[in-house]
């Protein structure tokens, strides 16, 4: 007996129904956490199937709006297969559905061998649109069947091992997770229209799924507890392993196409900072190596195994990447336009990869030509275009990494016959001519070694005291006040746009501001203490009625005994003093207040 499960009106036509399911049949990963991709195929109708579809229609189901029976079609229905992958292999094994795709409707039956044990059978359930007459929308309604599951037929790959878990969905995951998703897909215009391909679409995900729970596993967990560096290895480890994850399942499948399968891929990956990528990757077999300006504290740990070499690189340096197979650029700043001409240049069968990040041209910063998009769009475009100057086929894909920049492009093939190899390189010539005739820097300009710090933290300490109180004072000229815990009243002052906070700054410093990243707004976000930012505008931190848990810094234990070290700026400096008596405050409030256990 199917029973309702829930419905829900969407503004979304039956097209954004249909994307919006689809969304959840190819790209699973998207809406669950335990799904890592879906590995579909096209299958007959089943005896056992049709007999399901014939048994479900005519379901009778009314909408409670227009009092119309909702239309369930069935005479042209389509069947798939659905393997359901999950992210941890080790704790879930994969799972199959079978799909029944109508013209209003979507069944999903699980796939399973017979349980005897008294296990609760998991549920088909359905996804119907109905176009209500008298609402300006329509309706999704979901049903479930708990009494019906297919047989295991044919399918080799189902392996119900008694420690794992299955990761069928479950009805309480149906109601609380997929529906409300699918509603708001519905109801977005963009849901599947962007311009970009779904993530890993050039890969086989099944098999980066597997191999990327190894490689976290083998390397992930014990470098990010050892991590050096003073970047976060909960970033920089997981989405080096990632990267390596991806280049493997692309290497293994160009093998299988090539014929050379005892043959590994040589690499040389420019600008390789941190070299993890390159520690992997050589780990795992891959002869090659790293290069980057300048030595990093992790390099030491790899290891000899692991080749890293501390040199300035220059595109005209064609020695450097002769005889390797694919050159690597990630997050390779300057050097990242000029990675597909030198792989152009090396010869003719040299392969890239490309994960474009910072914005740079062949001689300078890179300057938006497309006022219609977005400048990460328009710098993606601009290196694909000096990719295919270089007779690249360049293929786009999408990568699964905890980064904004997540597009990397791939020149694995070329767009011309080997015959006309001097006659692209002639065409790149021109090219590179051509860029530096119209850039104001006419040659190639490799970062520094030692990159100035420009956060405003270097900046003289009685230059950074005269800004913030002459600042403080403007502010305090707008009374605003708030009751002070400990009694009388304390001025929490006014508001003001940064732009007009320029103007209150004698031209020396602001001249000296331009020379620091962000300028005045960072200043005044390193003064997190006095200072609250917020939509361009800034004022003085309220401390009389904040909560101090709030502000406990992420991964700090709520009963870790904290120890005053920083004056407090109010207590010091404010005309009402501190808002907050000494004990409560978590500065302190004088030198004798200062390494006092808070």
């Amino acid at each position: 007996m199917w029973q309702l499960l829930e419905s829900r009106l969407i503004t979304g036509d039956i097209k954004a129904f249909c994307n919006a399911v689809n969304v959840w049949i190819e790209r699973p990963n998207v809406c669950s956490k335990i799904h890592s991709c879906s590995v579909i195929s096209t299958a007959d109708i089943e005896s056992s199937t049709t007999e399901l579809v014939n048994k479900t229609f005519p379901l009778d189901i009314q909408c409670q709006s227009c009092l119309g029976k909702v239309k369930t079609l069935i005479n042209d229905i389509s069947c798939k297969t659905r393997k359901l992958v999950p992210k941890q292999p080790d704790l879930y094994h994969p799972c199959h559905e079978t799909l029944v795709i109508g013209e209003l409707f979507y069944m999903f039956c699980p796939v399973q061998k017979h349980e005897s044990n008294g296990t609760k059978m998991k549920p088909t359930y359905l996804i119907l649109y109905h176009q209500c007459d008298k609402q300006q929308g329509s309706y999704i309604f979901m049903y479930v069947l708990q009494s019906k599951t297919l047989d295991e037929k044919n399918i080799d790959s189902v392996n119900c091992q008694s420690h794992l878990k299955d990761c069928f969905v479950t009805e309480d995951w149906l109601r609380s997770v997929l529906m409300p998703t699918l509603v708001k897909w519905c109801n977005d215009d963009q849901t599947n229209n962007s311009k970009l391909p779904p993530s890993h679409s050039l890969i086989n995900q099944e098999r980066y799924s597997i191999l990327y729970h190894e490689l976290k596993k083998k390397y992930g967990l014990h470098l990010a507890k050892i991590w050096p560096e003073v970047t976060d290895p909960q970033k920089f480890v997981y989405e080096d392993v990632a990267i390596a994850t991806y280049l493997i399942v692309v290497w293994e499948t160009e093998r299988q196409q090539l014929g050379t399968s005892h043959k590994l891929q040589s690499f040389i990956d420019l600008g390789c900072g941190n070299g993890l990528l390159v520690h992997i990757l050589s780990s795992e077999g891959y002869p090659g190596k790293g290069v980057d300006i300048k030595r990093r504290k992790i390099w030491d740990i790899y290891g000899g195994a692991t080749c890293l070499e501390e040199t300035t690189v220059t595109p005209n340096d064609q020695e450097l990447v002769a005889g390797y197979d694919w050159i690597l650029g990630n997050h390779s700043d300057e050097l990242t336009p000029w990675i597909p001409i030198m792989a152009a240049r090396s010869s003719y069968h040299t392969r890239y990869w490309v994960l474009p990040c910072c914005f740079f041209d062949l001689y300078s910063k890179f300057e938006r030509r497309q006022s219609t998009q977005g400048q990460y769009h328009d710098y993606l475009g601009y290196v694909e275009q000096v990719a295919r100057i270089c007779g690249f086929n360049v293929e786009v894909d999408v990568m699964r990494i905890p980064s904004t920049k997540r597009v990397c492009h791939l020149g694995m093939r070329r767009l011309y016959q080997e015959s006309n190899q001097q006659k692209t390189l002639k065409n790149i010539s021109n090219f590179v001519q051509s860029s530096e005739t119209q850039s104001f820097n006419h040659e190639f300009a490799a970062r520094p070694k030692d990159q100035k710090v420009r956060n405003c933290t270097k900046m003289d300490r009685n230059v950074q005291n005269e800004i913030v109180n002459k600042l403080t004072k403007h502010l305090l000229e707008t009374v605003n006040l708030r009751k002070k815990r400990s009694g009388g009243n304390w001025n929490c002052g006014g508001s003001m746009p940064l732009n007009k906070a320029i103007e209150l700054l004698d031209f020396s410093l602001t001249d000296m501001m331009k020379n620091e990243c962000g300028g005045l707004q960072t200043l005044l976000r390193n003064h997190h203490q006095v200072f609250k930012v917020s939509k361009g505008c800034f004022s003085i931190r309220d401390w009389s009625d904040v909560d101090q848990s709030k502000h406990r810094k992420k991964g700090k234990p709520s009963g870790q005994i904290c120890v005053k070290t920083k004056l407090c700026w109010f207590h010091m400096n404010h005309p009402d003093g501190c808002p907050r008596s000494a004990n409560k405050c978590s500065f302190a409030h004088g030198k004798e207040d200062q390494f006092i256990s808070k």
